[in-house]
């Protein structure tokens, strides 16, 4: 799981040709964010439940994967320690342009502007979670002069692990239409991996490396080292009409 981000070989050879078929689109991306850096990719641990693709995980089995993150931290070039970093997002549009809050318990507030682009989603034959690849754009901007009404609140505690150009971030979320709510909402648990082009080193790899690469470490946490079948979710997106993927 934990193997070099940087080696000529994608992480783990059996994954890499289940996931042969998928590696092009995601290198697509792959070069649209190197190119754009305003854009992220994520990807993230979802229920297999095709008609609500959850992002949420049970909490056991959070637990285990976070528990053998931190058993094997010396790995990483980087992690949050046992600190966790806390903070409040609120969304203030129900649209495809969406004016988030960030308000940290270390960091400034922040106004970003988020547009969700394009989601593939895979399902994983005989594991319990699907895979969602997103790409975003994000961009930093101002508070609007006539805040619109808040429609939905996040209160998340985030654990993070960095190596190469990849971060595993392990969040526990609250979430809630107003405050009063948020305070009794139940938690959920979420686990996601974003490509950071800026954190590359040395030789720049290619674009189907870094693919192949990112698409094997999210299924790693799975323990995918055994045969398994990844099939891509075709849905209808409800994303920008006019994005094209290039």
């Amino acid at each position: 799981m934990l193997a070099s981000a940087r080696s000529n070989k994608p992480t783990i050879g059996s994954i890499s040709k289940v996931i042969e078929p998928y590696v092009g689109e995601i290198a697509g991306l792959v070069h649209m964010i190197r190119s754009n850096p305003s854009y992220e990719l994520e990807a993230r641990l979802v229920s297999q439940d095709t008609s609500t693709r959850w992002a949420s995980i049970p909490k056991t089995e959070f637990l285990q994967i976070l528990s053998f993150f931190k058993k094997n931290e010396k790995v990483f070039t980087k992690t949050s320690g046992n600190a966790w970093e806390q903070s409040i997002v609120s969304f203030f549009d129900e649209s495809y342009l969406r004016n988030i809050r960030y308000v940290s318990s270390d960091k400034p507030t922040e106004w970003m502007m988020k547009t969700p682009l394009v989601d593939y989603d895979y399902s994983i034959a005989n594991r319990p979670f699907g895979v969602r690849v997103s790409l975003r754009e994000e961009r930093k901007t101002t508070a609007p002069k006539v805040p619109s009404q808040v429609t939905f609140l996040r209160s998340r505690k985030r654990s993070s692990f960095w190596l190469a150009s990849f971060r595993w971030d392990f969040s526990i979320v609250w979430s809630a239409k107003t405050s009063e709510e948020l305070k009794h909402a139940k938690p959920g648990y979420e686990i996601e991996l974003e490509y950071l082009p800026e954190a590359e080193e040395g030789e720049a790899l290619t674009s189907q490396h870094i693919a192949t690469d990112f698409l094997c470490r999210i299924l790693e946490l799975q323990g995918l080292e055994s045969k398994c079948e990844v099939t891509r979710v075709q849905k209808e997106s409800k994303h920008k009409k006019n994005f094209t993927v290039e």
